[in-house]
């Protein structure tokens, strides 16, 4: 098993919020010391499968501008649960995962920015664009 594991999530089937199974897609092509899942989205089962690694890196598209724009943020445990509960928010997804099984990975949520999420639509072409700075940017986040 390796340190590093690298979750890409999103709805393959929303323009961009594809993003997730994308770069996993293409990490899975050069030699990273990390092991590579991608997922839907982020449910609570999914904590069994932090357990043992030092640090994760999640990614993710996120509503906002510029699109096409690198954003990273240190998660956080949190216990606010969303209405409406049918997936977790990353610090829940970590919250679960220090309760369940008293592990606490360091966790980094990644990405681009975008507003593009139409049903059916490709990758952007601004999120396509920048999509080699940011497997550049994961790449020294996993080996940093």
């Amino acid at each position: 098993m390796a340190e590093t594991l690298i979750i890409g999530y999103g709805n393959p089937i929303r323009g961009d919020d594809r993003l997730g199974e994308v770069v996993i897609d293409h990490l899975t092509q050069r030699a990273l010391a990390a092991d590579l899942w991608c997922f839907h989205q982020l449910t609570p089962d999914l904590a069994l499968r932090l357990v043992g690694y030092n640090r994760v890196v999640l990614v993710d598209a996120r509503d906002g501008s510029p699109a096409g724009q690198i954003y990273t943020q240190q998660v956080q445990p949190t216990r606010t649960m969303p209405p409406l509960l049918h997936h977790l928010t990353p610090g829940l997804l970590l919250a679960v995962t220090q309760e369940l099984y008293q592990h606490y990975p360091a966790v980094m949520l990644t990405g681009l920015l975008t507003t593009h999420f139409d049903l059916g639509a490709p990758l952007s072409a601004r999120v396509e664009a920048a999509l080699p700075d940011l497997l550049a940017h994961i790449t020294r986040l996993v080996e940093g």
